[in-house]
């Protein structure tokens, strides 16, 4: 038995045909567009799992225009498609749509969870919008989300990358546990700032603290190196890549020539 979304089983929607066609289709325009049509024919229009899984393939395609006029269709949409194409438009780069999706949530009277903030925090922080983003760390606490670890990651990044450099670190200082996520934020968020030295003093508090670190701790901290002029830092992060076989990507490859 499958677990009820609205009147449907998922699981029942996830085995029939046109879900098929769907994932075919995958996030191709035309080929998805066809299979819209035959919901809407076939009398499928008004199967939320159906049109989640279509929205979420027009985000993906980069259509964002599409994306919309299939929302606009929907009615009464529930916390799992309002999570879901938040988070889609979020990973997909699209923003502004997703803090504008995050204001029809909060206008359908749809309490957000903390995926929600997680990628409303995101968009926050790749549009630089410090004054939005603190209003919504304001909606993080009075729903309760302050101590959520993914949530305070997701808040210490867009500090970081607002500027913000206090409140990223008040929101560090109170993680009851800090994953190398929130660890590479806050280096990454000294480092962007101009700040190697702090940046080099919390990868050394990391390393007491048992966090083994990884390729996008050395972007940051091989930054922070040629910031400060730091040669022997530098060798030591080059040492330490050769002996633990770490992915050399090219961002990495890039950093230590930049050393």
């Amino acid at each position: 038995m499958g677990y009820f979304h609205g009147n449907e089983t998922v699981r029942s929607i996830s085995h029939s045909p046109t879900h098929h066609f769907l994932l075919q289709a995958g996030p191709r325009l035309k080929p998805m567009q066809q299979v819209h049509a035959h919901i809407i024919v076939s009398g499928s229009g008004r199967s939320r799992s159906l049109l989640t899984k279509l929205l979420n393939l027009a985000c993906a395609a980069g259509s964002i225009g599409y994306t919309h006029r299939i929302f606009l269709t929907v009615t009464k949409p529930d916390s799992f498609l309002f999570n879901s194409l938040i988070k889609s438009t979020s990973k997909f780069h699209f923003s502004i749509y997703s803090l504008y999706l995050y204001s029809c949530m909060l206008l359908c009277n749809i309490s957000p969870s903390n995926y929600t903030f997680t990628s409303v925090i995101k968009s926050c922080a790749d549009m630089s919008f410090l004054k939005l983003g603190k209003i919504i760390h304001g909606h993080v606490l009075v729903n309760g989300f302050g101590l959520d670890v993914y949530v305070q990651a997701a808040l210490v990044a867009f500090y970081g990358k607002s500027g913000d450099l206090g409140n990223a670190r008040k929101v560090f200082d109170k993680m009851p546990f800090r994953s190398i996520v929130a660890w590479n934020s806050m280096i990454s968020g000294y480092e962007q700032n101009g700040y190697g030295k702090n940046a080099i003093s919390l990868f050394k508090k990391m390393r007491e603290a048992g966090i083994e670190p990884n390729s996008t701790t050395f972007v940051s901290l091989l930054s922070a190196c040629a910031q400060l002029g730091a040669l022997g830092m530098g060798c030591w992060v080059h040492e330490y890549i050769a002996r633990h076989g770490l992915n050399l990507n090219v961002v990495l490859g890039t950093s230590l020539i930049n050393v």
